[in-house]
């Protein structure tokens, strides 16, 4: 439970700034670079994918070599590697750069079901979806990052790196608020005593 509180955190704090990473790296490569990195900002919402379940494994390593031993975390992350790897390389073969860069977006989801594999099957049962993916902050940062981008598209709305980067700081925060009110609302004692901490 303590372990699922932890990966919720860190996707409370961590998710919505990376949401709207990709409007101010956008801004950032036209004002302060003359947009020559344009090319590899294609790739970053890959990487931006693979961050989520990302805030998962390393937790969930660390539970594992408390739960079971360092036998159990090497198995998960032989099969983890091995995993990447093969699909990696077939992806690649397939589908070139791009199916590379597919690959590595999704399949650390492989070593989240690598780690939870190996804990003891009451722990198994604990869902990772409620922590990572049901946080209504993360939601909120999309529809924002989304609006965001409709309005630049549709209305004369400036999209400058100092406006994009107001909006994002501002949108971060009020996801973050809406968390904790749900939070708040929800389970007052988990949130209380996880502030305390």
């Amino acid at each position: 439970k303590a372990t699922m509180t932890q990966i919720a955190w860190l996707t409370i704090f961590t998710a919505p700034p990376l949401i709207f990473l990709t409007d101010i790296a956008r801004a950032a490569n036209e004002t302060l670079f003359d947009a020559k990195w344009t090319a590899a900002l294609g790739l970053l919402p890959f990487l931006i994918v693979r961050m989520l379940p990302g805030l998962a494994t390393t937790p969930l390593g660390s539970l594992v070599l408390a739960e079971r031993d360092a036998r159990a975390y090497a198995v998960a992350n032989a099969w983890w590697t091995g995993g990447e790897v093969a699909v990696a390389a077939t992806m690649l073969w397939l589908y070139g750069p791009i199916g590379l860069a597919w690959s590595y977006a999704f399949m650390a989801w492989l070593g989240v079901a690598a780690f939870v594999r190996q804990l003891p099957l009451p722990a198994r049962f604990i869902s990772l979806l409620p922590p990572l993916l049901l946080r209504p902050s993360l939601w909120a940062a999309v529809a924002l990052a989304m609006g965001y981008r409709w309005a630049v598209a549709h209305y004369v709305v400036s999209n400058d790196l100092v406006s994009i980067s107001l909006y994002s700081a501002t949108g971060t925060l009020f996801c973050i608020a809406i968390e904790h009110g749900c939070w708040q609302a929800l389970m007052p004692r988990t949130f209380n005593r996880a502030s305390s901490k």
